[in-house]
């Protein structure tokens, strides 16, 4: 065969083979873009350790877990989850390993850091103490002379955070706030009722001990809330807050809420996305 024939064969050939190429490339080029489509929308959520809202031992890794993870799968995203401590969770925010922190309360640094959700719960905050104190709350310099347990990373409020005068002694969990209550190594501790209630519930002996101070400390209502680095965070929470919407409108919120045996009614503190009432 002359070089011209065998090069016009060839040409030939590659000719009738180019659209089959085309078809594959493509088609692997489709496979890698559906690949890239789907890890952008995995989202990647992580909370610390804080029973009933978020732990590996409840239901549904908890009720916070649960109705974040149900309104962010009826906007239409993959996630996944881990339960990890406060200070490695906010370092992986920072390394960009974490786009969703699942509860959160408001405040103005975490807003600069965070962009949040409408509220899907409203935590009563209360103190705690032992039985045989005779504390009783009316105003923040009730406190000054008090040793007081804060759950790490916990934040109460601007005066309360900032008080210069409060004794806070930061703890990594709220189980250990109950316990150095009852060996007198703290006077009070600060932590949302269901919380304190659910880990008396617990331990008898602790529970025999401690008491709950009334009335209510403050209430914070909680949200989820996206890292400002992810450029589509503004997108996540109107999604989010569109599936917490149809949540409270077919009931699925208020199912959720009796499994913690809570009221239906506590979807009542859901706020419209009008009203940003919990910015302080």
């Amino acid at each position: 065969m002359l070089a011209s024939e065998f090069s016009h064969k060839k040409g030939a050939i590659m000719a009738w083979r180019l659209p089959e190429l085309l078809v594959i490339n493509f088609g692997a080029l489709a496979i890698l873009l559906s690949i890239n489509v789907a890890e952008a929308q995995t989202l990647r959520l992580a909370g610390p350790p804080w029973p009933p809202f978020l732990s590996v031992e409840m239901p549904e890794t908890g009720l916070a877990t649960e109705i974040v993870l149900t309104g962010l799968k009826s906007a239409g995203y993959e996630t996944s989850i881990e339960i990890k401590p406060w200070q490695r969770m906010m370092a992986q925010v920072e390394s960009g390993k974490v786009d969703v922190l699942i509860g959160l309360w408001h405040n103005n640094d975490r807003n600069e850091a965070f962009q949040f959700s409408n509220p899907y719960y409203e935590n009563k905050i209360h103190f705690v103490a032992s039985n045989k104190s005779h504390f009783q709350f009316k105003s923040i310099t009730d406190l000054h002379s008090l040793k007081i347990g804060v759950r790490q990373g916990a934040s109460f409020g601007k005066r309360f955070d900032n008080d210069p005068l409060l004794n806070k002694i930061s703890v990594a969990k709220t189980i250990n706030i109950l316990r150095m209550i009852s060996v007198e190594r703290l006077d009070i501790g600060v932590d949302d009722r269901l919380i304190i209630e659910h880990l008396l519930a617990q331990d008898q002996q602790l529970s025999a001990q401690l008491k709950i101070i009334e009335p209510a400390f403050k209430v914070r209502p909680l949200h989820m809330a996206v890292t400002r680095s992810r450029a589509d965070c503004g997108e996540i929470i109107a999604k989010f807050n569109q599936a917490l919407s149809e949540m409270t409108k077919d009931g699925r919120l208020q199912a959720i809420y009796q499994k913690y045996s809570l009221t239906p009614e506590a979807s009542a503190v859901l706020l419209s996305p009008v009203d940003h009432s919990w910015v302080e």
